[in-house]
C-alpha cells in the first residue's frame, strides 16, 4: 500500500482528501503543521508529499527546500497545493522542482489522486474534460452505457470522463467513469476493454 503525507492548513480540505486517497488505496498521513509534516518525513519517509503553499510554521516551499537538504529524504516527491493558483506559487513550485502544483479551486481531491498515483507510476490515466467538445462528449459517453448527459444532476457543471488504464489486467483494460470534478459525484464505474 502506498503512503502519502497530506499537509494541509485547513482540516476540511484534509478530510477529503483523505477519503479519496483511502478510496484509491493508500495509507494516509496528515497534518496541519509544517513542522510536523517535516518531522514525519525525516522519522517514516511517504511516498508522496502534498503540501499547503499557506502551510502553517513551514509551507510548501519550506519544506521542498528542508526536503532538498537531507539526503535520507531528498528522493521524496512533494506537490504543492495552493487554494487560489498564484502565479508567484506556480513559480516557486517550478524553482524549487515540485513534482506538480494543484489548484485547490480547479483540481478535486479525486483528480489528485489519480495525478498521484500517474507520479508514482501505478497507473496510466486519461481525462476529457467534456466541455471541450460537448457533442463528442455526449456521443462518448452514450457508447460508454452513460447516456448523454454531460452536467452534474446535483451542481450542474461540466462532468469529465475518466479513464484510468488497468495495468494489473494486462494493460487493454480501462475502469471508466464520469465524474464532476467540481463535487467529486461518480457517474457509475466500469471497465471496458480497449478495441
Amino acid at each position: 500500500m502506498r503512503t502519502i503525507l497530506i499537509a494541509l492548513k485547513n482540516q476540511n480540505m484534509i478530510n477529503n482528501f483523505r477519503k479519496s486517497f483511502t478510496d484509491n488505496d493508500f495509507e494516509v498521513k496528515t497534518t496541519t503543521d509544517g513542522n510536523e509534516a517535516l518531522r514525519s518525513i525525516l522519522e517514516d519517509p511517504p511516498e508522496m508529499v502534498l503540501a499547503d503553499a499557506n502551510l502553517n510554521n513551514l509551507n510548501a516551499f519550506d519544506l521542498l527546500e528542508k526536503i532538498e537538504e537531507n539526503e535520507e529524504v531528498n528522493k521524496v516527491p512533494l506537490i504543492v497545493f495552493s487554494q487560489t493558483g498564484a502565479k508567484l506559487h506556480r513559480e516557486k513550485a517550478l524553482e524549487l522542482e515540485a513534482k506538480d502544483f494543484i489548484v485547490g479551486y480547479s483540481d478535486s481531491p479525486r483528480e489528485t489522486a489519480m495525478r498521484v498515483k500517474r507520479h508514482l507510476g501505478d497507473e496510466k490515466a486519461y481525462i476529457f474534460k467534456m466541455i471541450s467538445n460537448p457533442q463528442a462528449g455526449a456521443e462518448l459517453a452514450e457508447d460508454l452505457g452513460y447516456g448523454r448527459e454531460t452536467k452534474c444532476s446535483s451542481c450542474e457543471k461540466d462532468l469529465s470522463l475518466y479513464l484510468l488504464r488497468r495495468l494489473e489486467l494486462g494493460g487493454d483494460i480501462f475502469q471508466v467513469s464520469l465524474f464532476c470534478p467540481n463535487c467529486s459525484k461518480k457517474y457509475g464505474e466500469s471497465d471496458k476493454k480497449a478495441i
